[in-house]
Formats: structure tokens, C-alpha cells, sequence
């Protein structure tokens, strides 16, 4: 089911969509990783990227680190301001933190 190890990916959307199936798997681990990868091989590209640091806030909110989630979802309004899913996700652990 999933012929691809993190590493092997090389495109960040390929890497986003593995997370985002993992992620509907409740595999959070493996979605985490997969966000990671896509965050790594985004570079420069703010909207995107901003996408994979959002996806990777909900997937720490889903292992249980607030804290993480907090960082990730900051980190996705810093790079892009006009992404709301990103004060979604920052907003959610920063309660989920109180």
C-alpha cells in the first residue's frame, strides 16, 4: 500500500499526499513524516509550504503535542498570512495548550 518510504519521495506534493492518506489512516506518525518530507523538498514556495506546516500542526494535535502544533501552525501564518487554515490550526493547539 505504500510503495514509497519517505526518503524515496522527491516531489513535495507527492510527499503532502502520502501524509494526507496516512493522515486518513489515523497512522499521525507516518502523516507527520510525511509533511516533514514535504516541508523539506518545498523550499522556497510559501504557499505550499504553509499547506505542509499547517498538515503537519493537525497531525501533532492528533499525537497529542500542543506544543508542536503551536510552532507548526505559527510557522504557517509566518510564511503565509492569507492562509486561514493556518490560524485554524494555530488557534486550535494554542487552546488545546490552556
Amino acid at each position: 500500500l505504500h510503495p514509497l518510504q519517505g526518503a524515496d519521495i522527491t516531489d513535495p506534493e507527492e510527499a503532502n499526499d502520502q501524509g494526507t492518506l496516512a493522515f486518513k489512516e489515523k497512522d499521525w506518525r507516518r502523516a507527520s513524516e510525511r509533511f516533514s518530507r514535504a516541508i523539506d523538498l518545498a523550499q522556497d514556495s510559501n504557499e505550499p509550504k504553509a499547506v505542509y506546516f499547517g498538515n503537519r500542526a493537525k497531525a501533532a494535535l492528533k499525537m497529542g503535542n500542543g506544543l508542536q502544533a503551536v510552532e507548526e501552525g505559527g510557522q504557517a501564518t509566518q510564511i503565509a498570512p492569507d492562509f486561514a487554515k493556518g490560524y485554524v490550526r494555530y488557534r486550535r493547539a494554542c487552546v488545546r495548550q490552556q
